[in-house]
């Protein structure tokens, strides 16, 4: 049976096959009554995330260079901000990786299914 990777496989461990995958049983993770404010929080990041493409956006000579005599205390606190943001980030990915790992569960039962139609 063809084998599939579920997720990045770490040392010393195997792929799963696809009736594993298929016959994978998830519950519940995030409860709907969550859902909105998670997404509030998501929102609120938006300024996080354009600050990010600013400076990615600038040369250090360009913002050094606009110095408007901004506190260091500022960019600390902005470094700070960005560490909540990347942790943020981070939770995130880990609700990508497996909602795409349950996604994959679906489709292989879908397909397993399909197969056992015909």
């Amino acid at each position: 049976m063809a084998t599939r990777k579920v997720a990045p496989q770490k040392s010393g461990e195997r792929l799963a096959t696809m009736k594993e995958i298929a016959d994978m049983d998830f519950g519940i993770v995030i409860p709907r009554e969550k859902i909105a404010s998670m997404e509030e929080a998501a929102q609120s990041y938006g300024v996080d995330r354009r600050l990010a493409l600013a400076i990615l956006s600038t040369s250090r000579a360009d913002i050094l260079s606009r110095d408007d005599g901004s506190p260091l205390d500022f960019w600390v606190d902005q470094c700070e901000q960005m560490s909540a943001y990347i942790s943020h980030l981070d939770s995130q990915l880990e609700f990508a990786k497996m909602a795409r790992i349950r996604m994959l569960s679906i489709a292989a039962a879908m397909e397993g299914a399909r197969r056992s139609a015909i």
